[in-house]
């Protein structure tokens, strides 16, 4: 997969003219976050998954690009626990970027894009929001096999905090999540996710009120 993962950098990267040694500069450093051993689902599968997202629906995003410099910038600084892994990915991706060869314009873009991920609620000011958002939301609505295999890395993230600090902070997000009018921003996700990833907050909310 990694090997995949390169491959798919390059091109990315040499669509935008970007120079090859800081190109390759850029893959190390994401290679090297995505792959701490401490990421049990923030990792480079997961960047997968979306960059394959992404490509299934890339006729319907206005700047496929962007939308895939803030999959691959979205959790480059992922601590657990702290509330500022978005900002700080954010503005990385502001400092790297324009050395890729991305223009001020879209650089501010990706930053937004990665920003939204802090709450998952798109502004409107970019068409592709609701895309990109959907994609990180996406495992939500996965089977309930492949969903609480997700919330088992979740927990292996978060390993440091106990059940009696970690079981109410996760009911309180998946509460969070079910009390939103839609999970999900755009028709075909909502159409394809949002009937399954309800009933799997729902599961996991109860389990973990046992």
């Amino acid at each position: 997969m990694e090997d995949a993962l390169l491959l798919h950098w390059r091109r990315l990267a040499d669509s935008l003219g970007a120079p090859p040694a800081w190109r390759d500069r850029c893959w190390e450093e994401l290679a090297r976050q995505y792959g701490r051993k401490q990421r049990a689902y923030h990792n480079l599968q997961h960047i997968s998954d979306l960059l394959s997202l992404a490509d299934e629906y890339r006729r319907e995003l206005s700047d496929p690009q962007v939308v895939e410099l803030a999959v691959w910038y979205h959790d480059l600084v992922y601590v657990p626990g702290r509330s500022d892994n978005e900002e700080r990915s954010a503005r990385r991706a502001e400092v790297l970027l324009p050395e890729l060869g991305l223009s001020s314009e879209r650089t501010a873009a990706v930053g937004h894009l990665i920003r939204r991920t802090a709450r998952h609620r798109p502004t409107g000011d970019l068409a592709d929001e609701g895309y990109f958002l959907d994609f990180d939301l996406s495992v939500l609505g996965r089977s309930w096999e492949a969903y609480r295999l997700y919330a088992r890395q979740i927990r292996r993230e978060y390993r440091r905090f106990p059940d009696l600090v970690y079981r109410p902070g996760r009911r309180k997000v998946l509460r969070q999540f079910l009390d939103r009018p839609s999970l999900f921003f755009t028709p075909a996700f909502r159409r394809s996710f949002e009937a399954q990833a309800r009933e799997n907050l729902s599961r996991e909310l109860e389990e973990l009120t046992k």
